[in-house]
């Protein structure tokens, strides 16, 4: 099946591409940088660390290991 597009759109960023309002496009490129800067920052602590600030927040940890 081929289908025809009508008009080309060319936009700034892909959140402006796949949002609905600019409001839209703006918090999902927040979010992106936000989780971007949260995955910085995680890779630099231990296991421990990570276990004991999930605990400190209220999550139980689970660690489920399974054979390669």
């Amino acid at each position: 099946m081929w289908c025809e597009m009508s008009e080309s759109e060319n936009y700034t960023s892909v959140w402006d591409a796949i949002a609905d309002t600019p409001g839209q496009a703006a918090s999902l490129r927040a979010r992106a940088e936000l989780m971007q800067q949260i995955a910085a920052r995680v890779s630099r602590f231990s296991l421990d660390a990570l276990v004991n600030i999930s605990t400190a927040l209220g999550c139980r940890v689970r660690v489920d290991l399974e054979a390669a």
